[in-house]
């Protein structure tokens, strides 16, 4: 199977063995490689996946607290605009109190 030198003392022999040890050796390496790259490739994958829930995640949590600036917004409007009311007292005296306005759901069908 393999070819013999013809050089006395078969040195030509053990030149081929290293030299076929030496292949196998990068073969045994290359194989490594393409396992560790392959593990790799499916590392990457799941942490894309990750990545793209953190980023719907973040939008959500953009949208939620855009709404919760307009119900702050909308409570700051009420109760800036506060009405007055008269309210009698026992002594029969008109006395002004103020309330805030009174905030009011409206369903938005949208």
């Amino acid at each position: 199977m393999y070819r013999q030198s013809l050089a006395p003392g078969g040195s030509g022999g053990s030149s081929l063995t290293a030299r076929l040890a030496a292949k196998k050796e990068e073969l045994r390496n290359l194989q490594q490689l393409e396992l560790a790259s392959a593990q790799l490739v499916d590392q990457l994958e799941a942490m894309k996946d990750k990545i793209e829930t953190m980023a719907d995640g973040a939008q959500a949590i953009g949208e939620v607290m855009n709404n919760w600036q307009k119900v702050l917004r909308a409570v700051s409007l009420a109760s800036t605009g506060v009405r007055s009311f008269a309210v009698q007292t026992e002594t029969g005296e008109e006395e002004e109190e103020l309330l805030p306005e009174a905030l009011v759901r409206i369903r938005d069908d949208e």
